[in-house]
């Protein structure tokens, strides 16, 4: 989830003019984690209304699942704890925009993967990170990272 990390982004800047800038980029940030925090209820609503079940699991499935959500949740809890470190706003931007961008080239493409009655969801999750992704170079284009 990116929100956490563009908030302290916001709290590392001083300038009004940067942190003005710093809202698209947050904007852009909630938009995305709301796709998705809501993907798979969305596809499960999706999938209700063409008459398919939601997709079951089984317990050892779900579990395995279960690892991959408290293993994530673990990387941004120490993601958050090394970019607070930063010295700069810019700096965290930077580095998000960087690792943002293949998963963005990822995503573009995935919908043509997918059931075509659910391929219009990827494709709003996509466009969400592509969202982002453009708001944190326009952001780092006026307020580029500090190398010193």
């Amino acid at each position: 989830m990116f929100e956490p990390l563009i908030q302290l982004a916001i709290s590392k800047t001083s300038s009004p003019a940067e942190r003005s800038a710093l809202q698209a980029v947050l904007e852009a940030a909630v938009a995305l984690d709301n796709e998705e925090r809501t993907f798979g209820a969305r596809v499960d609503v999706n999938k209700a209304l063409r008459g398919e079940a939601p997709t079951k699991l089984s317990k050892r499935k779900k579990a395995e699942i279960d690892g991959y959500a408290a293993d994530a949740s673990e990387m941004e809890a120490q993601q958050l704890k090394e970019f607070a470190e930063f010295d700069s706003g810019s700096s965290i931007i930077s580095c998000l925009h960087m690792a943002l961008g293949p998963d963005v080239k990822l995503w573009q493409s995935a919908h043509t993967k997918a059931h075509p009655a659910d391929a219009f969801l990827i494709q709003e999750f996509s466009a969400a990170k592509l969202e982002l992704l453009e708001a944190m170079g326009t952001y780092l284009s006026e307020f580029p990272r500090d190398e010193s």
